[in-house]
């Protein structure tokens, strides 16, 4: 996934790049590597070995596999463990209990799955998520920096 911003500070390989925030920014498994300044825009910390310098307009990149990996723990994680409550509610619903209805002891064990997978995954990137993640990466520079003037009156 490609993204745009303009570099407002370096320091050695580092580029602090000030980007809006788009809808992707809450599933990317690089966010660690993003400080939020407010509603609509982010501090991007990524990796500068193109030589681009503060005030210029780069375009960033994360690395698909990163996002894909947390596509993966946010959506097929948690799927994959509702159905496994399912089957094992179904499986020993008998042994839990004969006078429920199995296909409700059974959405029970499925939901019970499927919020502590959740709430596994909460904790897990609370702790810091996954370290191996690489930090985004400039790939190329838009324009050089230029300083807007504003002509008031006419």
């Amino acid at each position: 996934m490609e993204e745009e911003g303009i570099i407002i500070k370096l320091s050695g390989i580092k580029a602090y790049i000030k980007a809006a925030k788009s809808g992707a920014c809450n599933k990317c498994s690089t966010k660690d590597a993003c400080e939020s300044l407010n509603e609509t825009e982010i501090l991007v910390e990524a990796e500068n070995t193109i030589g681009a310098m503060v005030g210029d307009k780069v375009a960033f990149t994360a690395n698909a596999g990163s996002i894909l990996r947390a596509g993966a723990m946010v959506y097929l994680l948690p799927l994959i463990a509702f159905i496994a409550g399912v089957v094992i509610g179904q499986v020993y619903s008998d042994m839990i209990s004969e006078d429920l209805n199995a296909d409700l002891v059974s959405a029970l064990i499925g939901f019970a799955l499927l919020l502590a997978t959740y709430l596994g995954l909460y904790f897990y990137n609370k702790k810091g998520g996954d370290k191996k993640a690489p930090m985004p990466k400039i790939v190329r520079i838009i324009g050089h920096g230029t300083k807007t003037v504003v002509i008031k009156g006419s």
